[in-house]
């Protein structure tokens, strides 16, 4: 029988948390949020650096907070 894979962690991510992966030597960060329309919308952003990239889908989740 074929082994099971494991993604490496142990729990499920929490609601609404992202991913970060590696893209063409920079870091990508994907995350939902929920508009005022109810809609769930995918958004990702792109940086040098995992911290950078944190930053920058905070200041997107302010502007769509107004």
């Amino acid at each position: 029988m074929a082994k099971k894979k494991t993604t490496g962690r142990s729990k499920p991510r929490a609601k609404g948390e992202g991913s970060f992966r590696v893209r063409n030597g920079r870091v990508e960060y994907r995350f939902t949020y929920v508009d005022e329309n109810d809609e769930t919308i995918r958004k990702s952003v792109r940086g040098e650096s995992e911290l950078e990239c944190y930053l920058k889908a905070e200041e997107v989740l302010k502007q769509v907070e107004r």
